[in-house]
């Protein structure tokens, strides 16, 4: 049987490591396919890997016919599916729910910022999370995506399935990077190196430093690059200057950043808007 295979749908399936493909590869040689996959009008939605070893090793399987009404739906029960199992790990969680979120989001075409407060609130009572949680899993995927539209779609899945040495710090700090040294980044990282390692290398520049003299005029603000999840700190005088008199006497507001790294990548990014 002859099963059509959706690149978007493809996507949205996590990756399995090499020990667990061969693991299910061993065990449909001596046992066959004996879960049905789930299809919906001809196209996969659930067993991308089975389909491809039955037809690899010529052994027959089974199908069950799944009803959807649209393509949401489908991919809705694809996420829910895989966040079922108990392989998933902590990084492909995260993507699937921040894809989940954000794929919620994108369905209209306005979404006040209440709402999307309870869609996040929503999604966290379903996977036992807070809100804040769901959130930050969307920034994680976005993030993710970028980095695998620069520097190709097998960095998502070596990411996502523990075959390179990141951390989801390192995924946002690449995100943040300018492409030409994200790439470079990439490709060490691709070599066995850490992710924070190779960062550090193509940028020059280390994480920026914690503030150990906190005073009590300090207070937080987040990192002007809306990408960064980092807190600055800053004196109440420089925050009323940034916020009323430059302003006022310049025309704009200013915003600090936690590092070089993020200012010149929201400059960049505001070159190309």
């Amino acid at each position: 049987m002859e099963l059509s295979i959706d690149p978007e749908f493809r996507g949205w399936i996590m990756p399995l490591r090499d020990d667990e493909y061969e693991g299910l590869k061993e065990n449909i040689r001596q046992y066959g396919c004996t879960q049905p996959l789930d299809i919906w009008r001809g196209i996969i939605v659930d067993g991308h890997n089975r389909y491809k070893i039955c037809r690899e090793l010529g052994i027959e399987f089974r199908v069950h016919e799944m009803d959807f009404q649209t393509r949401e739906e489908a991919k809705d029960f694809m996420i829910r599916n895989q966040l079922a199992r108990r392989n998933v790990t902590p990084e492909q969680r995260d993507y699937l729910m921040g894809k989940m979120y954000n794929e919620q989001k994108s369905t209209e075409s306005f979404v006040p910022q209440n709402e999307a407060a309870r869609k996040s609130e929503q999604i966290g009572e379903q996977f036992k999370v807070g809100h804040a949680t769901v959130e930050r899993a969307e920034k994680f995927a976005l993030a993710v995506d970028s980095i695998a539209t620069n520097c190709g779609h097998d960095i998502r899945d070596k990411i996502l399935s523990g075959g390179v040495q990141v951390t989801k710090s390192d995924v946002m700090r690449l995100a943040n990077l300018p492409r030409g040294e994200q790439q470079k980044a990439i490709s060490h990282i691709r070599q066995g190196m850490k992710g924070k390692h190779a960062i550090d290398r193509v940028w020059g520049e280390p994480e920026p430093p914690r503030v150990e003299n906190i005073t009590p005029d300090m207070i937080l603000i987040p990192c002007g690059n809306p990408r960064c999840e980092n807190m600055v700190h800053i004196t109440k005088k420089q925050y009323k200057e940034f916020v009323g008199v430059y302003p006022e006497k310049y025309g704009h507001v200013t915003v600090p950043y936690c590092s070089r790294a993020c200012r010149d990548a929201q400059a960049a990014r505001l070159v190309r808007v």
